[in-house]
């Protein structure tokens, strides 16, 4: 059975945000139930297990919005020095 943790870190890697979202409630219901039956040295592992995939997946779409913001300011400038949009010339010929 795939844990809540992989389909959380595989919805992030997709860009799936609301999934993930929904996914990251289910994994705090599975860190609950672990952590009720660990072991003071079981939970100090489960704490850094949570926070270094809080942590990855934080990073991850911090990275990905930067790289979308990026890309918005470059449409725009380019948008900006491309001038009135061109008007194919029609020509006629009278004959």
């Amino acid at each position: 059975m795939e844990k809540a943790a992989d389909r959380f870190r595989a919805a992030i890697a997709a860009g799936a945000y609301w999934t993930a979202e929904e996914l990251l409630a289910e994994y705090r219901r599975e860190v609950e139930s672990r952590w009720q039956s660990a072991s003071d040295a079981g939970r100090l592992e489960l704490k850094i297990e949570v926070e270094t995939l809080l942590q990855w997946a934080r990073k991850l779409t911090l990275v990905r919005r930067a790289h979308a913001q990026a890309k918005l300011v470059r449409l725009n400038s380019q948008r900006a020095y491309a001038g009135p949009a061109r008007q194919s010339n029609v020509w006629q010929m009278q004959g």
